[in-house]
């Protein structure tokens, strides 16, 4: 997210007032999973790249959809036998590189390697964490024109019955904000108030995510909470 701030800003001139950044729950193994071995640093030890990824079967992985867009952008002409070439090297790759990894499978970082470490983590886990994300508020904290960074966290279902231990929302907490940020746990607000319902998420999908109903719900509540906080407030927007 760092980084993105910065392609906004450098490669379409985005430079917003108000900074909504919603953290989830699988960023914690994301972090120490997929990204810690890719990070790309300057001289200066910033984060300025992150390795892309080879289709290894990670949650998420746009590398196909990078390279699409790298054909059709650049090869036009030739779209359809550079799109055939890429499946055929695609598939030998991805076959000599499994051969390679057949005892081991940490590589993958599917759901079940991400989120086991919202069951446990260990100290030196957290304090990375914790470390990355403050390295990432003090990137946003740093920039004058950015006046409000509102942080939303959002529970699964797990956090809800106490099957998961660690719960995104207290690493946040255990940082110190600075004063232009907020933070709304929603795990916090959901035990308070019930302001959704009961059936928050998708039957049976162990990646909690919200039904359809709580999604239109939820961006309701944040932006009403957000509009109603820049009034009180006083911000003024460009």
């Amino acid at each position: 997210m760092k980084i993105q701030i910065d392609i906004l800003k450098q490669d379409f001139d985005i430079k917003p007032d108000i900074v909504i950044t919603f953290i989830d729950q699988t960023d914690i193994g994301d972090e120490l999973c997929r990204y810690k071995s890719k990070l790309i640093k300057d001289n200066q030890n910033q984060i300025i790249g992150i390795k892309r990824e080879k289709d290894t079967g990670a949650v998420f992985d746009y590398s196909k959809y990078y390279k699409f867009s790298e054909i059709i952008n650049q090869n036009k002409v030739f779209e359809p036998i550079f799109v055939t070439n890429y499946y055929f090297e695609k598939f030998f790759k991805e076959t000599l590189y499994k051969l390679r990894k057949l005892n081991d499978q940490s590589y993958l970082c599917k759901f079940n390697d991400i989120s086991k470490y919202l069951y446990n983590i260990t100290d030196e886990e957290r304090k990375y964490f914790e470390e990355t994300l403050l390295n990432y508020v003090e990137k946003l904290n740093n920039d004058e024109k950015i006046k409000k960074i509102f942080i939303i966290s959002f529970p699964h279902k797990k956090h809800m019955n106490n099957s998961y231990k660690i719960n995104v929302s207290n690493l946040i907490e255990n940082i110190d904000l600075p004063k232009k940020f907020e933070h709304l746990n929603f795990t916090k607000i959901i035990r308070n108030n019930n302001f959704i319902g009961e059936d928050i998420y998708e039957p049976l999908d162990e990646a909690s995510h919200l039904s359809e109903l709580s999604q239109t719900k939820l961006i309701e509540y944040i932006f009403d909470y957000i509009f109603e906080k820049i009034k009180i407030d006083n911000i003024k927007l460009r």
